[in-house]
């Protein structure tokens, strides 16, 4: 039963009220028509509950600008959301377009580092963040008592002579609810087998990254993927204020899943509005997306965390296949993944996903000593 402004409505006593329920809960398609991000078209949500974001379906169907209450969650790029003729798929040339936005995908064929694989030439993080999505759909209904604001669409990363992966997403949230969900499926539509790699590249800005902000993880393991200073990776998890000329940091960690095998990770800020607090949690199955790549970039200008599951690592395709970390796709083999993405409005809900994440650490950790405890007696 959506809860609005404070209070409960059931299906009849919501309908009573309004003459159409896009008065109070929506999603209204439109395209943007200035400057280089000229075409693309867009899907903004409205739940009611204080939760608004855009679906980029021209963009891979990423979610860009993204607030709760008025308050924006999502950092934002200097770049917006390039039309996607503008990819430049060599190199760097990724960073371009890169919009930021609450997710920006990364894949299929390939994600992290530009690299080399099998004598061909992969660019940084692949081109799903910029491929349109076909079959678009979208709309709200009543699912029981409760009121879907729904969109899908589909997008291919295919080349002939090449991968032929096909992505299936659907995003959505409910009146009233301040957490929204991303399912996605992916199909190897073609007749090889195919090396495919998918990272959730999720980006929290201001106010919710701000001088008091820090990112709570279940971490069990911690390593840098770059060099960074002494010191630095003691204290990753501490935002900070802006930094002139901060290089990035990059740290993948393996996480703690609950009894449930979920992994929540959050970035909070206990100070926001007064002391008030503010945060965002990510939640999604370990085994689906077991790494995990966190992106602390602080300079000025460029103030954001990026909170990044994936199932592969973030060295590039190339160096990820030499590791046995590509994972292989068989004809018609599909994979799902879904993550959930949900606004922390009181420092009762912070306090609450902490609680959450240490319990996980302490699971992971009793876990493992039983099955050393029960190896050791075999022995």
């Amino acid at each position: 039963m959506p809860k609005l402004f404070g209070k409960s409505y059931d299906r009849n006593d919501l309908r009573r009220r309004v003459g159409d329920l896009t008065q109070v809960a929506g999603v209204t398609p439109y395209v943007l028509s200035d400057g280089p991000e000229r075409g693309v078209r867009a899907l903004e949500f409205y739940n009611g509950g204080g939760l608004r974001f855009t679906v980029l379906a021209d963009r891979g169907f990423d979610i860009g600008p993204a607030e709760y209450a008025g308050v924006p969650i999502a950092w934002r790029s200097v770049t917006g959301a390039l039309a996607p003729s503008f990819y430049e798929k060599e190199g760097l040339g990724w960073l371009r377009g890169f919009h930021g936005g609450l997710l920006a995908g990364v894949g299929l064929a390939t994600g992290g580092a530009p690299s080399e694989d099998q004598g061909k030439q992969y660019g940084l993080h692949g081109r799903l963040s910029y491929l349109p999505a076909r079959c678009v759909s979208y709309g709200a209904e009543w699912q029981g008592d409760e009121y879907v604001l729904w969109a899908k669409g589909k997008v291919r990363d295919v080349a002939v002579y090449d991968e032929q992966l096909e992505l299936t997403r659907t995003i959505t949230t409910k009146a009233g609810n301040h957490s929204l969900l991303v399912e996605d499926e992916v199909e190897n539509i073609g007749f090889e087998p195919a090396g495919h790699i998918i990272v959730y590249h999720m980006n929290l800005g201001f106010p919710v990254v701000d001088d008091e902000s820090e990112v709570l993880a279940p971490a069990l393991s911690k390593t840098p993927n770059n060099p960074v200073p002494e010191g630095a990776m003691e204290k990753s998890h501490r935002i900070g204020p802006p930094v002139h000329g901060f290089p990035e940091e990059v740290y993948i960690m393996d996480l703690a899943a609950d009894a449930a095998g979920k992994v929540t990770v959050a970035v909070v800020n206990r100070a926001f509005d007064n002391g008030q607090g503010l945060g965002v949690s990510f939640t999604w199955r370990k085994d689906q997306l077991p790494w995990f790549w966190e992106w602390k970039q602080i300079a000025e200008g460029m103030y954001v965390i990026g909170i990044e599951p994936a199932n592969c690592g973030p060295k590039g395709r190339g160096p990820e296949r030499a590791a046995g970390h590509l994972p292989i796709l068989e004809p018609g083999d599909r994979r799902r993944y879904s993550v959930e993405i949900s606004v922390l409005k009181s420092q009762e809900e912070i306090a609450a996903v902490e609680r959450q994440i240490k319990e996980a650490v302490s699971g992971e950790i009793k876990r493992a000593v039983t099955n050393e405890v029960r190896r050791a007696m075999k022995k």
